[in-house]
């Protein structure tokens, strides 16, 4: 179970109520990963989504690392929204990191009971979209 508190830190939560904090909570696992830890790779299937809470990641495509994660960033959303397409990078921890973690089902709960935070995965979606097409 996440802790609201650190929730509330993070834009992607930020305009939840402290009610909808709590039961957030209640819908992600927090863990620690080390260093080094591959938390999606390019062409496997997703079956989980992440949040940065704390440390770094680099994002990789076809070897090359194309940015860099921190706290707050959104991993591995697209295979969950659309459950049939492979992941499209490989995101590899740089340092100790806190995660949250969702599966399909906490994932798609998130995403049909906070509006709020459906328009964050959205806003996010759009801007990666965005600059993914200035590097054309």
């Amino acid at each position: 179970m996440a802790d609201p508190a650190r929730l509330q830190r993070l834009d992607l939560f930020a305009s939840c109520t402290p009610k909808e904090l709590k039961r957030l909570a209640g819908l992600l696992d927090e863990t620690t990963v080390a260093a080094g830890t591959v938390l999606t790779e390019q062409g496997g299937l997703g079956s989980q989504a992440f949040v940065l809470l704390s440390g770094s990641a680099d994002v990789l495509s076809g070897g090359r690392a194309i940015a860099t994660l921190g706290a707050g960033d959104l991993i591995g959303e697209m295979a969950l929204l659309d459950r049939a397409g492979a992941r499209s990078a490989t995101v590899v921890t740089t340092s100790e990191a806190d995660v949250l973690v969702m599966d399909p089902q906490s994932f798609e709960t998130v995403m049909s009971t906070f509006p709020t935070v459906a328009r964050q995965v959205a806003t996010t979606l759009a801007r990666r979209l965005r600059e993914a097409g200035q590097d054309d």
